[in-house]
């Protein structure tokens, strides 16, 4: 077993459905073949991703991923059952994370457009005068909530390590934090009108 386990590549037989597939599976650390390493093959080969998919040697799943194939009695000639449905491959958490601040970055701009409308139409002279400093108050209160969620976005978006991640990953980030920064500006705007108001 120790020579066999010490392979960087094994030749094994998987079959997915009706299909049968000849792998040659190389250890990606150049060392011993892993789980990991045959998944991404057969994945390669049934357009099954690695996380959808579930893969048994004489009756036993493969469910260690961090595992050498040795480890489970994988060896050359080995016939291997891969069983999974065709699929995208699952979204990384921290896209999923960064999408997600995406979207309340959204619905705190939609309230702060809120303000920003209502403070014009005071400006215009659309409210009675008696209640344009209660009205101004109320707003202040709303864009304060507003800055502040906003504050707390870029710290979740701060918080991700993307160090190992791809590119597309810190362009996602950067590209959400451009737009919180660009929306704490235009709260810094409104906020200075509304103090125009206290002042009189």
């Amino acid at each position: 077993m120790g020579e066999e386990s010490a392979q960087n590549t094994i030749y094994v037989i998987a079959a997915h459905g009706p299909d049968r597939y000849n792998l040659g599976v190389t250890a990606s650390d150049g060392k011993e073949v892993l789980v990991s390493d045959l998944k991404e093959a057969a994945y390669q080969v049934t357009g099954v991703t690695p996380e959808a998919q579930k893969i048994i040697h004489r009756g036993k799943q493969l469910s260690d991923v961090k595992k050498p194939l040795s480890a489970y009695g994988v060896r050359n000639g080995s016939k291997l059952m891969v069983m999974g449905n065709k699929g995208t491959r699952q979204k990384d958490p921290r896209l999923l994370e960064i999408e997600a601040v995406g979207k309340k970055v959204i619905r705190v701009e939609e309230r702060q457009t809120e303000i920003h409308d209502e403070l014009e139409g005071i400006e215009k002279g659309f409210l009675n005068e008696n209640l344009v400093q209660e009205a101004i108050q109320k707003l202040e209160k709303r864009l304060a909530t507003c800055h502040e969620e906003f504050l707390k976005l870029l710290e979740t978006l701060d918080s991700l390590s993307l160090s190992d991640g791809p590119d597309s990953l810190r362009n996602k980030r950067k590209t959400t934090v451009h737009r919180i920064q660009k929306q704490l500006d235009a709260n810094d705007d409104i906020k200075s009108r509304l103090s125009e108001f206290n002042s009189r």
